[in-house]
């Protein structure tokens, strides 16, 4: 729930000197930089917001002159060092030497792509908080419906399923939509609405594939996949399957054991999809279902 820590923080305007966030996801990363921003006057940002990358960094012995100047108009410097992950070992313990007395006129904000390591966190104990800001499914529900509400629009559970179903869990593409999902002129969003937006609102939806797999209509199933195929995205497509057959497992009275089958299927089109295992993954996961 580190997440939900970063936002408390926010809103104490980060009071702490010194922290270091993680996460997966460069999007989230990213985010925290622009809510770091924003603590910060527009029209004072260039004096008191700093951000460097360590690949392209000044020296590190600069970034400390920095740190440890005070901002401008009285107020707290917010220097942001992303990319920590790619740190040489001799420059972090220059780095670090910060650390045993941080300025009380900046906050140093780490960024990284991954958790501090067991010497690090030796050096943290005590003067850093450390916060992952990587999120669970049932956060990112939270989170995206909490994003749609800000924008004056209701988005039901199942539009967001269907989503996450077709995007994944990439941050930056589940924030777009939602986005998208925002300006469509609605004050509540809902399944069919998330469908067309990701699939369009042509004849043929990946919904029209999924019961024509579930009644096993062969002909109609290849008839639908070659009008969308060119313009679909072959993740999104197992997505949308995996998530209908999802919602038809929970009031469907098929033979013991079909499901496990049909998912068992949906993982392996999945695995051959991002590792190259094979041709045709989706047409021959349609014919696999089509047998069960």
């Amino acid at each position: 729930m580190s997440q939900k820590q970063f936002l408390k923080e926010i809103e104490n305007n980060l009071p702490s000197p010194v922290y270091y966030l993680y996460a997966k996801d460069s999007f989230l990363l990213k985010n925290a930089v622009d809510r770091i921003r924003v603590l910060v006057p527009e029209e004072r940002r260039e004096f008191n917001v700093m951000i460097y990358d360590i690949d392209s960094a000044p020296p590190v012995h600069t970034i400390l002159d920095v740190l440890n100047t005070p901002g401008f108009f009285g107020e707290k410097k917010m220097v942001i060092l992303r990319n920590m992950q790619t740190m040489k070992k001799k420059e972090s313990k220059v780095l670090f030497s910060y650390l045993d007395n941080p300025s009380s006129g900046s906050v140093f904000v780490m960024l990284s792509l991954k958790p501090p390591d067991k010497g690090m966190k030796e050096k943290f104990k005590g003067g850093v908080k450390v916060l992952s800001l990587d999120m669970k499914a049932q956060e990112i529900k939270t989170w995206l419906t909490e994003l749609a509400r800000q924008r004056g629009v209701v988005i039901t559970s199942d539009a967001i399923a269907l989503l996450m179903a077709t995007a994944g869990t990439d941050m930056g593409v589940l924030y777009e939509e939602t986005e998208k999902a925002a300006l469509l002129g609605k004050s509540k969003v809902e399944i069919n609405d998330i469908s067309e937006l990701i699939h369009g609102s042509a004849t043929y939806t990946v919904f029209s594939l999924a019961d024509a797999l579930v009644t096993k209509d062969r002909v109609k199933v290849f008839r639908i996949y070659s009008a969308m195929r060119d313009s679909l995205d072959p993740f999104a497509v197992i997505g949308a399957i995996n998530w209908k057959y999802a919602e038809l497992s929970k009031r469907s009275s098929r033979r013991k054991g079909y499901f496990s089958e049909v998912f068992r299927c949906l993982s392996e089109a999945d695995r051959r999809l991002k590792t190259s295992g094979g041709e045709y993954p989706v047409e021959d996961l349609f014919i696999r279902l089509l047998q069960i």
